[in-house]
């Protein structure tokens, strides 16, 4: 099957020094940081979007929260796996989105 992808798109010229590039020992691979950091320089709006969506969602998970009476202390107390246990779809989901929030303001 690849096969037929390599027919359809072509093979970018730069993978080949990716491959040769990541052997290399002596070169610095760019941590999350530095990656946040460039994108906060080079293209501010993309930040801006992921912190604009992420309160999006926050808001969301705080409505649904109200209307099921629990706190997001209370949710955030659990263990993952406790959370996947929950019958309630939308207090796992509410669980999910919040360890994410929580993880990429961890990357700041």
């Amino acid at each position: 099957m690849s096969g037929s992808y390599a027919a359809v798109l072509p093979f970018p010229a730069h993978a080949r020094e990716m491959e040769t590039r990541h052997e290399a020992v002596d070169e610095d691979i760019p941590t999350i940081d530095d990656v946040i950091c460039y994108l906060r320089w080079k293209h501010p709006e993309m930040v801006e979007t992921l912190d604009d969506r992420m309160k999006h969602q926050h808001e969301m998970v705080l409505e649904i929260l109200m209307k099921k009476g629990v706190s997001p202390r209370d949710l955030m107390r659990m263990t993952p796996g406790e959370a996947n246990a929950l019958d309630d779809l939308e207090l796992r989901l509410c669980y999910h989105v919040l360890r994410d929030i929580a993880y990429i303001d961890s990357l700041r």
